[in-house]
């Protein structure tokens, strides 16, 4: 095996094993907001395609859904305790990389963002996760 496919393969197997599932989080489904031509749902409200906990139109769903990047899923943090439905935060990723957290579900009030700016998932998370994503890249 060359050394270029041996390396892209553990870039594979090293993203197979931080992988994981939304199981039952809908946690982007009522915190991003959608604003596209045919759809739009303001930030912190339920998609009205939410059924069962699961999306209704997945396979048509709106582009901003498609390239939402959660940070958890990917990998990051703690597989239980940092999942959105226990953590509370919802940390994910914009297109241009750059990492932002929320609190899952509500508006975040100021005093609330100086209390996750002490939380060391939260610094850890804006501090690192950029540099694991372009490591990966």
């Amino acid at each position: 095996m060359s050394k270029y496919k041996e390396f892209i393969s553990l870039i594979e197997k090293y993203i197979k094993s931080k992988t994981r599932s939304c199981g039952v989080c809908n946690a982007c489904c009522i915190s991003l907001t959608i604003d596209e031509p045919n759809f739009f749902k303001p930030v912190h409200t339920s998609c009205k395609y939410l059924d069962n906990r699961r999306c209704s139109i997945y396979k048509k769903r709106p582009k901003t859904c498609k390239k939402f990047n959660c940070a958890w899923k990917q990998g990051w943090g703690h597989k239980i305790k940092d999942y959105p439905l226990n953590s509370g935060l919802f940390f994910h990723v914009l297109p241009d990389r750059t990492p932002v957290v929320s609190e899952f579900g509500q508006k975040i009030d100021s005093s609330r963002i100086d209390e996750m700016k002490k939380d060391m998932r939260v610094r850890y998370f804006v501090k690192n996760f950029k540099d694991q994503l372009e490591t990966l890249l």
